[in-house]
């Protein structure tokens, strides 16, 4: 899909992530799971697509549910994360790992979406 933004064109490229929330985050919020993957994807140097306007927030849609405080999960959180660069499934995960916070892990990101 192309879109139009300040005269360029680009390809914006969806790529689904799954994620892990371990035991050391059992007592974050979904905000807080939120404000991490931002600043970890930040922090990684990710590409990624913003949303235009005063307050440009990273364009990441979660997928699935928010989880309950106190709880865990395994392979079962998804999100939606937009770049406009090409970058491997590999180095993307490699990435985000080594910048994310212990619990925070990243098992899955494929283009493939279905």
């Amino acid at each position: 899909k192309e879109f139009k933004i300040q005269n360029s064109k680009f390809k914006i490229k969806k790529i689904r992530v799954i994620y892990t929330k371990a035991e050391e985050l059992r007592w974050f919020s979904h905000l807080d799971i939120v404000r991490a993957i931002y600043r970890t994807l930040r922090r990684a140097n990710l590409p990624i697509v913003y949303t235009s306007g005063f307050h440009p927030r990273p364009k990441v849609s979660f997928m699935s549910p928010a989880l309950a405080l106190g709880k865990t999960s395994n392979d079962c959180e998804a999100i939606l994360y937009l770049t406009e660069e090409e970058i491997s499934e590999e180095e993307l995960i490699q990435r985000f790992n080594n910048s994310a916070p212990k619990g925070l892990k990243i098992k899955l990101a494929t283009e493939n979406l279905c």
